[in-house]
């Protein structure tokens, strides 16, 4: 699989060589898909990691901070992309974000044609809420906790990982089961779960290598600035907040299942990527191993 990622990102030319590039190839996108969708067959498995490199490779190219007039320019692109029905790839226009737009285009067209359309407006609607917290976490200042969770469960990729992992299934749920009040509160604790765990490993290496910056993108130093306590205490409040989620998600879990046995494939594609996600970590991208429980 990490094959593939590399053959992916040297085919579209969209992360030049240098140290953003480099780390992106040791984050390990290949071997994360691999234990953390293992319903999906192999193709699958490759169209996953492709996608979650276009936005790990997005997200590495337009880090935290003021966003950049060019940086606005290309989310509008890529919207437009996203909304097109024609699936054609869009007219170049000889600037530097031409490969973004053209490997998002390609990969979202694959998506178009492979998911079920249900399963893609829930992904499409994913990326727009994601690009929107990218113009927020770049314009927004003295960010407090509750609007920092609401825009980080789009930041962190989270919403867009139930419809692909519903599809790795290869199963469709029905629309009512998706908008039962226990299936969306569900949702959002997974999110929770996804982006405290993220918070947790990325810490160090973020406020390390961003400062400022990476405070402004990261639940511990919020909590450290609010409560005015050392990173230490503030990480161990998030910490109680993962266990809480967790201990949410399984209760809300048990609950789906027991209204409508046909989601089983489904919730047990949520477990098997927390479970992936929670006993690996994420050492090549900020060096830090597993979480604090799996």
């Amino acid at each position: 699989m990490e094959a593939q990622v590399t053959a992916f990102l040297h085919h579209w030319g969209m992360v030049p060589e240098g140290a953003v590039r480099d780390r992106l190839l040791r984050t390990g996108i290949g071997g994360s898909v691999a234990r953390c969708f293992p319903a999906a067959d192999g193709d699958g498995k490759r169209l996953i990691a492709e996608t979650f490199t276009w936005f790990t490779a997005f997200d590495d190219l337009h880090e935290s901070g003021p966003v950049a007039p060019d940086t606005a320019a290309v989310v509008a692109r890529l919207v437009g992309a996203l909304d097109r029905d024609d699936r054609d790839p869009p007219g170049h226009r000889g600037d530097r974000h031409d490969a973004t737009v053209a490997a998002f285009t390609a990969v979202t067209a694959e998506l178009r044609r492979r998911l079920a359309p249900e399963q893609f407006t829930r992904l499409a609607d994913a990326v727009r809420g994601y690009f929107l917290a990218v113009l927020w976490e770049g314009s927004a200042r003295d960010v407090r906790a509750d609007d920092y969770l609401t825009m980080r469960r789009h930041l962190s990729f989270a919403r867009m990982l139930p419809p692909l992992l519903e599809w790795s299934t290869g199963r469709v749920l029905p629309a009512d089961l998706h908008e039962a009040p226990a299936a969306r509160r569900l949702l959002t604790r997974f999110c929770d779960v996804v982006l405290l765990f993220n918070d947790l490993v990325s810490f160090s290496w973020e406020h390390a290598h961003r400062g400022r910056a990476g405070d402004l993108s990261n639940l511990i130093a919020i909590t450290a600035r609010d409560a005015g306590c050392p990173a230490e205490e503030a990480t161990a409040t998030v910490r109680t907040l993962l266990e809480a989620a967790l201990d949410d998600h399984r209760a809300l879990r048990a609950t789906v299942l027991d209204g409508a046995p046909q989601a089983a494939a489904y919730l047990k594609a949520l477990d098997d990527f927390l479970a992936g996600l929670l006993s690996h970590g994420l050492p090549g991208r900020y060096g830090t191993g597993p979480g604090p429980r799996t």
